[in-house]
């Protein structure tokens, strides 16, 4: 009778150990996925700019700096189609965790927010645009200084401007 209780006794730890080597086997699974999808993202990134850049028809725009921000700088390099741009800055000063780097399209007195984001440590960051209409529609792009989650209307610093 004893061996019987301690025979069932272990075999519900071994099953109980199965079920959790199964569920920290399933959270490994979906913490490669997602590290393969950043990587991913990640390589698209990277090589998007020169693929653009080659691309016959694809535009290139200077984004110069406004006011005190003396080193920082940018370039959007807008696809042949005009549907999507790739954004990339250099030298923005880290910002606290609640700010972010908002872009603008600018058409006459109209703003239209397309995005924002971050930058590294280093002060680099890149972003893909998608506007609401195609590029040549708009005549400037903007960057300013917005709450995390961006705003509605441009309320922050100006940071970076150029024409499109």
């Amino acid at each position: 009778m004893f061996g019987r209780v301690w025979f069932n006794d272990r075999l519900n730890s071994v099953a109980q150990t199965n079920n959790d080597l199964t569920d920290q086997l399933r959270a490994a699974e979906q913490r490669e996925a997602e590290v393969m999808a950043a990587i991913k993202t990640q390589q698209d990134m990277t090589y998007k700019p020169p693929l653009m850049s080659a691309n016959p028809g694809s535009t290139v725009s200077l984004l110069e700096r406004t006011g005190a921000w003396t080193s920082a700088r940018g370039v959007m390099m807008v696809s042949q189609t005009g549907t999507n741009a790739l954004l990339l800055v250099v030298d923005l000063p880290l910002l606290p965790a609640d700010k972010v780097y908002q872009v603008w399209l600018m058409k006459g007195r109209a703003k239209y927010n397309p995005g924002w984001f971050t930058v590294d440590s280093t002060g680099y960051g890149q972003t893909v645009i998608i506007p609401v209409a195609p590029f040549w529609e708009f005549e400037a792009a903007g960057i300013t200084i917005e709450p995390a989650g961006g705003s509605v209307d441009p309320t922050g610093v100006n940071i970076l401007k150029g024409d499109l």
